[in-house]
């Protein structure tokens, strides 16, 4: 698989969603994977460096190249070979839809995202 794309609905409002998902530090708590991780300078804006630390102790960096508060932002790999976009859309009564859009340029995804991690991210979100 090249190319993955995945939806939720969570109940909250998207500026929160945005919000949480933005923010380096939220991350191990919804991607079971992640132990860490970090970003170069706060707010973040095209070209700061977010890098993440797995549970195995691997880094992996990935550079922002788009930012629209509240509407989506997107990521790449240092290779430029992985990509990665975030998306929200208000549906009204303080509810959400999230979308993970994340494909490769060349090679296929090891790892594709799952439907059970934006599970786990609606989980967090909601209690």
């Amino acid at each position: 698989m090249k190319d993955n794309r995945i939806k939720i609905q969570i109940n909250r409002p998207v500026e929160d969603v945005y919000a949480f998902t933005l923010d380096p530090k939220n991350t191990p708590s919804w991607i079971n994977d992640s132990a860490r991780e970090e970003a170069s300078e706060w707010p973040p804006r095209e070209g700061t460096v977010y890098k993440n630390t797995g549970k195995n102790g691997v880094v992996i960096t990935f550079i922002m190249t788009e930012i629209v508060p509240n509407d989506h932002f997107s990521m790449k790999d240092e290779d430029n070979n992985y990509h990665c976009t975030f998306s929200f859309r208000d549906l009204g009564n303080n509810s959400s839809e999230f979308e993970w859009h994340e494909w490769m340029e060349s090679r296929e995804l090891e790892y594709p995202m799952t439907k059970e991690v934006l599970e786990k991210l609606k989980s967090v979100l909601e209690n």
